[in-house]
């Protein structure tokens, strides 16, 4: 039964916000039985709202190609308010304005290095700044760190939001950091057998404190992809190895997001049977019928909804706190997964 407490916001009687989400039965039971694996995308350290709680977060994948573009002076401010509110622009400002977008983020990467003279010092400057706007984890970085029976997590960004959430939680996280420039970069063992709550936390596009790791250009890309199965350059084979059996949960990916179609067909389809016989799914705020038929081809499930409400609803079902939120939890709460 729901209750109506703060701004008239709907509460449910034991505490946590009533949040409207497909039917998430099969993800819990994923997460029960250990067999599912997040997938961190940009969207989950994006900036949130909720209930007058909010946080700035990483620029999204439109706002960064702008301000690559912003910055290499191939675009001008002008311009970048004529594409993002075209109603209001100048007709001559708005035709001008439409040369960006020929531009995607790698090809604004690779524009922003070439004006940069090759100088990638330069380029990991100006990736670090844009994550530091992200100043504290998200709901869904809190309550994945607080479930105990999730012991492998991936992430294409480049931020450390989970790594903190899991030292609020104290939970032991072995690292890695795929490096792209270098050569024994996937030589990487972990322990055999994690104790909880251990965890292996595996960060396929580099991170923000290993210089020149960040993949981003167009070339980076490619080189990652040539490179994943190789024992020395690619992915470590604890973690690999791990993929095609499991569940996995995207989480902060769109479709039109290259990292999740590079996951997919490059890394685990590329298995024998790979994907095709464990469900998956991918939290999007919302999915075209043309989407959905994409993924649904792929095993993926898609669920549409809002991923602050995804993890409300998380917690609520595992009995977990989110401060962000000031969702304290129930008193009985051992942050776990029961």
């Amino acid at each position: 039964m729901a209750t109506e407490q703060s701004a008239g916001f709907a509460y449910h009687a034991d505490g946590y916000p009533v949040v409207q989400t497909p039917d998430l039965l099969r993800v819990f039971q994923a997460v029960r039985d250990g067999n599912c694996i997040p997938f961190f995308g940009a969207g989950a350290s994006m900036g949130y709202t909720f209930n007058g709680s909010s946080a700035p977060g990483i620029p999204s994948g439109w706002q960064l190609t702008m301000d690559f573009l912003l910055d290499s002076e191939v675009a001008d401010a002008e311009q970048i308010a004529a594409l993002t509110n075209p109603d209001q622009a100048d007709p001559a400002t708005l035709r001008n304005a439409f040369r960006l977008t020929s531009y995607d983020l790698f090809k604004a990467a690779d524009t922003f290095l070439f004006r940069k003279s090759n100088n990638r010092a330069e380029l990991d400057r100006f990736l670090r700044q844009r994550v530091r706007l992200a100043l504290a984890p998200r709901p869904i970085h809190s309550v994945v760190a607080q479930l105990r029976d999730i012991f492998t997590v991936l992430t294409t960004n480049y931020d450390c939001l989970f790594e903190d959430a899991c030292e609020t939680y104290g939970r032991e996280v072995f690292k890695h950091v795929h490096e792209q420039f270098k050569p024994n970069s996937g030589n990487w063992r972990c322990r055999a057998n994690l104790v909880r709550p251990q965890l292996i936390f595996h960060k396929m596009h580099g991170c923000k404190e290993r210089d020149e790791s960040m993949i981003i250009t167009r070339a980076d890309y490619i080189r990652y992809l040539a490179n994943w199965k190789d024992p020395a350059k690619g992915m470590p084979s604890c973690v690999a190895t791990r993929l095609p059996s499991s569940t996995l949960l995207f989480l902060g990916y769109s479709l039109s997001d290259w990292n999740l179609l590079a996951i997919w067909e490059g890394v685990v389809a590329s298995y024998p049977q790979g994907g095709d016989e464990i469900q998956s799914f991918a939290v999007m705020k919302s999915v075209t019928p043309e989407d959905r038929l994409f993924f649904q081809k792929r095993n993926i499930e898609p669920i549409e909804c809002d991923l602050t409400d995804f993890a409300i609803a998380l917690a609520r079902q595992f009995k977990l706190e989110i401060p962000q939120l000031g969702i304290a939890g129930p008193p009985s709460s051992g942050g776990g997964a029961t």
